[in-house]
């Protein structure tokens, strides 16, 4: 049963009034948004990050199937109309699940990068610090989800926008003089970080021992900033044909 009776572990609703659930749907996509639009999950209230770590273990102990309102709400000790005030919907709580894997980590690598003066110490730095977004497990919840995110339109629409996020982010690190990039062309190099930051995971999640993200990186990181050096010598005539 939901919220128009019992919720799902047992206790009495917080609130049976339908006009407030869309209140406080509408107040709870506003609530978490905040933490997309560049603050850290723990800006968030503490009940919805327990909302959050009670769904990671759920989907990581018992797979994507079994995530419902009321076993989340049983699992964390809340009332689903609780989980519905501060994710809306199944989808929304599901965006929010992708996002925090790596919401924070990515968050201090994007504003350590920023720290740097110039453009190529920005992305390398960029590249580098991104190592630890491979550790096996990170992941973990993301991919079991993956399937069904695949098959559903508003899941896929919802994580595609995280991931166009992640690819605003990227607009600063690659900012400054040596050659403006085009706003394409900044998207696609975000585009590229990105992927081979998602496909290092997964090698690395299947052979722990045998993927050295330490070399991988170091690598990637020269062929990226030896990419912006030609870009750049290209774009300010040094090395413009005639």
């Amino acid at each position: 049963m939901t919220d128009k009776g019992r919720s799902g572990n047992g206790r009495a609703p917080e609130s049976g009034n339908a006009s407030g659930k869309k209140a406080a749907v509408r107040k709870d996509e506003r609530t978490y948004q905040r933490a997309l639009a560049g603050n850290p999950i723990t800006d968030l209230p503490p009940k919805a990050q327990e909302i959050i770590r009670a769904a990671r273990r759920i989907v990581e102990r018992e797979g994507f199937a079994k995530l419902s309102f009321e076993a989340i709400a049983a699992e964390a000790g809340v009332y689903t109309s609780a989980i519905r005030y501060y994710f809306g919907s199944k989808s929304g709580l599901v965006e929010a699940l992708v996002d925090v894997a790596t919401h924070d980590a990515s968050l201090a690598v994007y504003e350590r990068s920023r720290s740097e003066s110039s453009r190529q110490m920005r992305v390398r730095r960029a590249v580098l610090e991104s190592i630890g977004l491979t550790r096996p497990g990170v992941y973990r919840t993301t991919w079991e989800m993956l399937p069904h995110i695949l098959r559903s339109k508003p899941l896929r629409s919802r994580v595609a926008r995280l991931y166009d996020l992640h690819r605003r982010h990227y607009d600063e690190v690659f900012a400054g003089a040596g050659g403006e990039l085009s706003p394409e062309t900044v998207r696609s190099y975000a585009s590229l970080l990105i992927a081979v930051l998602d496909g290092i995971a997964m090698q690395k999640a299947l052979d722990p021992t045998g993927v050295d993200t330490d070399a991988i990186f170091a690598l990637w990181a020269d062929i990226v900033t030896g990419s912006l050096a030609a870009h750049e010598q290209t774009t300010t005539g040094d090395g413009a044909t005639p």
